[in-house]
């Protein structure tokens, strides 16, 4: 499993909504352990569709990184 962090970058909630919302409009889904926290997000991923949901992602204009655990 691959883990997308998303960074506390104003209103964490709705980018973590959109952030669901475009990756469930690709065909990405999600896994047990995705969760909204006090200063970030975390949504975990199949490994293979790691790079292809960060793209997306960051095409949203949403600030993620992979996590390097």
């Amino acid at each position: 499993m691959g883990r997308v962090v998303i960074l506390d970058g104003g209103d964490l909630s709705n980018s973590f909504r959109t952030a669901l919302n475009t990756l469930a409009d690709a065909g990405i889904q999600m896994r047990p352990g995705t969760k909204l926290l006090t200063r970030y997000a975390v949504i975990v991923i199949d490994e293979a569709a790691l790079d292809d949901a960060v793209a997306k992602l960051l095409k949203a204009g949403i600030k993620v990184q992979k996590d390097a655990s």
